[in-house]
C-alpha cells in the first residue's frame, strides 16, 4: 500500500521579501496534493514581507502565517512553526531560494519511500562565502563530535517525522534547545542526502558576528561540558581577579612595582573565558525573550 502524501513545510523568514512569495507559489505547484501546508514564521522582519503576504493571500492554498513579537532567531522561529504543523512529515527550509522546490520534492521522497526518521540535506558544493563555509566546517566538526549518528553535516534544510516533533515539544524543549540537538540525543534513523545548493537570492541578514554567536550558542547547547567549564571558570576568575587587585595594591604601595609579571597571560585567559560567558549570557537573554505571536493567520483550511 502506498503511503498517503502528507507534508508540512516550515519556513522561518527574516528580510526575505525578495524571495518568499515566489518560493511559496512554486512549492504549491510542486506539492500538489491535499494534505500539504506551508507555515511561514516571520521573525519580526523589518522589511515588506508581511505586506507582500497579505497582497498575495488569494493565491495561497493551505497556509499559516505567524508574526513574532520579537526577533528570536532562526532556530526559535523554527520551533514555533513546528508547533503548528499537522501532517505526518515536517520539512524545514530557508527563505533564500538556495533550496529550490524541486530539491524539496527529492528530500520528501527520500524520507517517505525509505521510512527514515530524519533526512538532512548534504552539499558537495556550498554556495556560501569562504569564511562562512569555514565556520560551517568547524561548527559541524565540533557539533557532531562524539555522536553515534553516521552523518557529518547538520543542515537547516531537513525533513523528519511529526512524531519526533511531538515528542520534542511534549518534553518541554520548546524554548530550551533546538530540534537538531534533540534529534542527535535520541536513537533515531538518520540519513543525509546530496542535493544542489544554489546561490542565494537577496542579501543575507547574517553578519560575521551573528554567525559566530549562533555557532557558539549551538555548541554550548550541544555540549554541556563546555557550559559547565565556562561557569566554573568565571567563578574562578572572579576570585582570582580580587586576589590580583589586592596584589597590585600591595605591589604599588609597598614594593613600588606598578606592573607585576604574568598579566598578559591573565588577560588572554580572561578574554577566552568572557567569550564563552558572553554566549551563555546572550543565550539566557534569548530564552527570556517573549514568545508572544502578534499575528496568526490560517487560510483555506477545511
Amino acid at each position: 500500500m502506498i503511503a498517503k502524501d502528507s507534508l508540512s513545510i516550515v519556513i522561518p523568514t527574516y528580510k526575505g521579501s525578495e524571495t518568499v512569495i515566489r518560493l511559496i507559489l512554486e512549492l504549491y505547484s510542486v506539492f500538489d496534493f491535499e494534505e500539504f501546508e506551508i507555515i511561514l514564521v516571520n521573525d519580526d522582519s523589518p522589511d515588506i514581507t508581511e505586506t507582500l503576504i497579505y497582497k498575495n493571500l488569494k493565491k495561497f492554498k493551505k497556509f499559516k502565517y505567524i508574526r513574532l513579537q520579537n526577533n528570536l532567531g532562526e532556530d526559535a522561529a523554527t520551533n514555533i512553526g513546528i508547533n503548528y504543523a499537522i501532517y505526518k512529515y515536517i520539512m524545514v527550509m530557508d527563505d533564500d531560494y538556495q533550496h529550490t522546490p524541486t530539491e524539496c520534492s527529492k528530500l520528501y521522497n527520500k524520507i517517505k519511500n525509505f521510512n527514515f526518521d530524519v533526512v538532512y540535506s548534504n552539499y558537495k558544493v556550498k554556495n556560501h562565502s569562504k569564511i562562512r563555509n569555514f565556520f560551517s566546517k568547524v561548527f559541524n566538526y565540533i557539533y557532531l563530535f562524539n555522536t553515534k549518528n553516521k552523518i557529518n553535516y547538520i543542515s537547516s534544510f531537513k525533513v523528519f517525522k511529526k512524531s519526533i516533533a511531538d515528542q520534542f515539544l511534549l518534553n518541554g524543549n520548546f524554548n530550551k534547545i533546538f530540534i537538531d540537538q534533540y534529534i542527535l540525543q535520541n536513537n533515531l534513523v538518520i540519513e543525509s542526502f546530496d542535493l544542489d545548493h544554489r546561490k542565494r537570492m537577496g542579501s543575507s541578514s547574517y553578519t560575521l558576528i551573528k554567525l559566530l554567536k549562533t555557532f557558539l550558542i549551538k555548541i554550548v547547547n550541544r555540549h554541556k561540558i563546555i557550559s559547565n567549564i565556562s561557569k566554573y571558570l568565571i567563578s574562578f576568575f572572579c576570585l582570582f581577579l580580587i586576589f590580583k587587585i589586592f596584589e597590585i595594591i600591595y605591589s604599588y604601595l609597598f614594593l613600588k612595582n606598578v606592573y607585576p609579571q604574568g598579566y598578559p597571560t591573565i588577560a588572554i585567559l580572561l578574554i577566552v573565558n568572557l567569550i564563552f560567558n558572553y554566549v551563555i549570557f546572550f543565550k539566557f537573554l534569548d530564552n527570556k525573550k517573549s514568545l508572544n505571536i502578534t499575528k496568526y493567520l490560517e487560510i483555506n483550511y477545511t
